[in-house]
């Protein structure tokens, strides 16, 4: 995984792509939601240039992620729509889908193996800043 990513920072990032998605789309000066840009200490280019800036490098986490995504076998991205956007457990997956839990735990590694690997073609100093800023700091 990259930059030893552990795997509760990609389940974070498939359980909340599109709440993070929305927030992008809507990011401006405000410092409240699930990404903060600090509108102080801003050393190069106006304030518009490093939202600017911000956004892009913001987005390229978010598109390694949703690259990933689109990258699953449709059995793997309908197994990971159940868990990270309708939140099923893996009882219900096995229960809905007669795999075994076994089956279910090594298809969920696959698909977080295959989130991380895009994930690592982000160049790290952006997505350190990207994990900073979703933290608010």
């Amino acid at each position: 995984m990259p930059y030893d990513l552990p795997v509760k920072a990609i389940d974070y990032l498939l359980y909340n792509y599109r709440d993070l998605r929305r927030e992008v789309e809507n990011l401006g000066t405000r410092t409240s939601g699930l990404i903060t840009i600090p509108s102080r200490g801003v050393s190069h280019g106006s304030l518009v240039e490093r939202l600017a800036i911000d956004r892009a490098e913001i987005t390229m986490v978010l598109d390694a992620v949703k690259r990933g995504w689109d990258a699953l076998t449709p059995e793997l991205r309908k197994l990971a729509r159940r868990k990270y956007r309708w939140g099923w457990t893996y009882k219900e997956q096995v229960t809905q889908s007669d795999l075994s839990e076994g089956v279910v735990d090594k298809n969920l590694k696959v698909v977080r193996a295959v989130v991380a690997g895009y994930l690592a073609l982000v160049p790290q100093g952006i997505f350190s800043v990207f994990w900073l800023r979703i933290r608010g700091t």
